[in-house]
């Protein structure tokens, strides 16, 4: 199971209120396919129906994300949390013994 710090499901309530997603859509966390170095599988957060197997992230009722079974089974005990970039507001992905600087 992936635990979602407080922060981030914050931001995912945000998102599911400003955004407009169409019936039957939901925010997921899956692989891509493909990683930023060309090669194995990355995750991605995308706009998507959620799936058989998705572990479902709410926050006091409110349906935030959902999590493949894919990305559940590999990060299993991880942490998924925001964090600040030169970029802007990201998300880090990783083990509580990490530290939140390390998962980024």
């Amino acid at each position: 199971m992936i635990t979602v710090t407080q922060e981030a499901k914050r931001r995912f309530l945000h998102v599911r209120e400003e955004a407009e997603f169409p019936e039957g859509m939901a925010l997921r966390l899956d692989t891509t396919g493909v990683n930023r170095k060309g090669g194995g599988s990355g995750v991605a957060m995308y706009i998507d129906a959620p799936r058989r197997g998705d572990q479902r992230i709410e926050d006091w009722g409110e349906e935030l994300l959902y999590v493949s079974g894919i990305v559940c089974a590999a990060y299993d005990g991880c942490i998924l949390d925001l964090i600040k970039t030169p970029e802007g507001t990201g998300l880090s992905l990783g083990p509580p013994e990490a530290g939140r600087d390390a998962r980024s």
